[in-house]
């Protein structure tokens, strides 16, 4: 009988173990998929989903159809009262939408054209509406890099599903 079996392990094989859970530990936090920019792209994403998503709660909670104007480097949130679309004019139901790359919306088929704010006087109309049922307007929104090769895409469903695709 060898007198090492009851001795345990030595120094040489408790670093090589630790080197081994050191790599591997490594490859999980870089995460080859959503490495460097994707990972931006993915904050970026969700911070334009965020009041797509909202609406739809803000439309089930109050009764009434609210909607998301999307403009020239910027997005709106609205209601519909008193006949007509208004902005409830918080800081919260307005942002800025990211420049570089700049998202590129598609609703129903046809890509939204970004123009600016209207004047006071002027109506104005959501592009992405969700009514009370929660159902919304079907929209795709496309990052795309300076080559126009498309980074990322997202398709937000009437019934409220999200699919993300991140090409080869």
């Amino acid at each position: 009988m060898n007198g090492k079996a009851g001795q345990g392990f030595t120094l040489l094989e408790l670093l090589v173990v630790l080197a081994i859970l050191s790599v591997a530990v490594t490859l999980v936090v870089l995460q080859p998929g959503l490495a460097g920019g994707q990972r931006a792209l993915r904050m970026q994403a969700d911070a334009v989903l965020e009041p797509l998503l909202r609406i739809c709660d803000e439309a089930v909670l109050t009764a009434r159809p609210w909607g998301v104007w999307l403009g020239a480097g910027q997005w709106r949130v609205l209601t519909r009262l008193q006949g007509r679309w208004q902005w409830p004019g918080g800081e919260q139901d307005r942002g800025a939408l990211p420049r570089q790359p700049e998202p590129v919306f598609t609703v129903g088929g046809r890509v939204v054209d970004p123009e600016p704010w209207p004047q006071a006087d002027e109506a104005v109309a959501p592009q992405v509406i969700c009514l009370p049922q929660g159902l919304r307007t079907p929209v795709e929104i496309h990052w795309r890099d300076a080559s126009g090769q498309t980074r990322l895409r997202i398709e937000l469903q009437a019934d409220g599903q999200q699919q993300w695709y991140w090409p080869e």
